[in-house]
């Protein structure tokens, strides 16, 4: 029989955000958006970002409001960024839409501030100018690719003689 864990084995879970955190942490990202969204990764840059991040946490501590680590602010950007990509994502899926049906979900300010602070990172608007799933063959290649094998590639993996 399978033995149940005690409750002090158990992983407390953490008290809800509330929205002046929030605020608070979109605010003090914002603020140092170009650090922590650095490419680079060595030792002084990664040192400070750890250092921003534990500057943001102790900041969002002294609300008083609950005791959040570095690593619980840092996930929960993470968390907000990936909810208004795909909010955002949805929102852009409805404009191709040709109408009919419900209207869409209004994005929320929360989404908006977050989608104005990142609208210049390609992972979040895509890429500009180009169709990411247009694959362009040149006619050429392909007429040379079946004189040389006799196969015609239907599929990436198919061919066919």
């Amino acid at each position: 029989m399978a033995e149940f864990p005690d409750d002090a084995d158990k992983k407390k879970r953490s008290s809800n955000w509330d929205s002046a955190e929030m605020t608070m942490l979109q605010q003090l990202v914002n603020d140092n958006i170009t650090v922590i969204r650095s490419k680079l990764t060595n030792s002084i840059t990664n040192s400070k970002k750890n250092g921003i991040w534990k500057d943001i946490s102790s900041k969002i501590n002294a609300l008083g409001l609950h005791s959040r680590s570095d690593k619980e602010v840092k996930t929960k950007w993470q968390n907000l960024q990936t909810k208004a990509k795909k909010e955002y994502a949805e929102s852009m899926k409805y404009r191709a839409q040709t109408g009919g049906g419900p209207a869409p979900k209004a994005l929320t300010s929360e989404t908006e501030n977050i989608v104005e602070m990142m609208k210049d990172c390609s992972s979040f608007v895509g890429l500009k100018g180009s169709e990411s799933s247009m694959v362009t063959v040149n006619l050429e290649e392909k007429l040379q690719f079946v004189a040389n094998t006799g196969y015609m590639r239907i599929k990436e993996n198919i061919l066919l003689p």
